[in-house]
């Protein structure tokens, strides 16, 4: 499978993401997805008409596609603003110019090439494909799609915090997506405590809001530092980072300019704090 994601990015550079992705089986699609940033948003917008092959790679990533009015404060786009923010402005605009060192609008050259430093560590540990499944996955509890909210209503699964109702999504459907298991897990705990930082820095919550996020990661460190062949609080430290991206391209893709220094700054120092807290040997009261 490593094979075929090498040779994704020419494939599509000749016949387009959507042609590419029609070619490829569900398993062989998810791995490609996950494992080349550009194809994946690429993909992921073939979800604006009927009939995309997305949609048997990652079932509740249909959800993006439902109309629904324009999201507060984001920038303008189509009829399907989840799908806007998740694949053209998140993965395809901010995640991908990180990649490729192409500065978006907001940042100052110094934050932007910290920024990109630090995707480019988090991504040559081998964590991209669970920071790409993370990403596909933020949103898809904000769907209006009655089918789906039914069906996870139905599991028992309330819908009102998106947060922690998406990573309950994936954890009730079994969701891996073939990622070794402390990658897949990963990937939830990253849904479940994404946005939370920003929360923090608006005012709207303790930080104690990321205890569980602490917990997550100290029960994970042994296997994720096994696989990535780093001590385990070099994990946490890696895992944290990855967090932070996530963070970083989600508030960018509201609109442009809302990733400044100072937040970017802010949601850093977040970052460090947590860092801390999940690296003592024995959980404090909070966060």
């Amino acid at each position: 499978m490593d094979d075929l994601v090498r040779v994704i990015p020419p494939l599509v550079a000749r016949a387009g993401a959507a042609a590419v992705a029609s070619w490829l089986s569900p398993r062989a699609l998810a791995a490609c997805m996950l494992g080349d940033t550009r194809f994946c948003a690429g993909a992921l917008e073939t979800l604006r008409a009927p009939g995309s092959p997305v949609a048997a790679a990652f079932p509740e990533v249909v959800g993006l596609a439902y109309p629904a009015p324009p999201q507060v404060e984001h920038d303008p786009g189509s009829a399907l603003p989840l799908l806007d923010h998740v694949a053209t402005r998140m993965l395809g605009g901010r995640l991908a110019a990180l990649e490729a060192r192409e500065r978006f609008a907001g940042l100052s050259q110094g934050a932007f090439d910290e920024l990109a430093a630090i995707t480019a560590r988090v991504l040559a540990a081998g964590l991209g494909p669970a920071l790409r499944a993370a990403m596909l996955h933020l949103d898809i509890a904000k769907t209006g799609d009655p089918e789906l909210r039914a069906a996870w209503q139905a599991r028992g699964i309330a819908l009102e915090v998106h947060n922690e109702a998406a990573a309950a999504i994936l954890r009730a459907t079994g969701r891996t997506w073939e990622l070794a298991p402390a990658l897949a897990q990963l990937a939830i705990a990253w849904v479940e405590a994404h946005g939370l930082a920003g929360q923090h820095v608006r005012g709207e919550g303790p930080l104690a809001m990321l205890a569980p996020l602490c917990g997550a990661l100290r029960e994970l460190a042994p296997a994720l530092g096994r696989l990535l062949r780093c001590e385990p609080h070099q994990a946490i430290a890696l895992a944290l980072d990855g967090l932070h991206v996530i963070n970083a391209c989600d508030t960018a893709a509201v609109r442009a300019g809302l990733l400044d220094d100072a937040l970017l700054a802010e949601l850093a120092r977040v970052r460090d704090h947590v860092l801390e807290v999940a690296r003592m040997p024995t959980d404090p009261a909070a966060a």
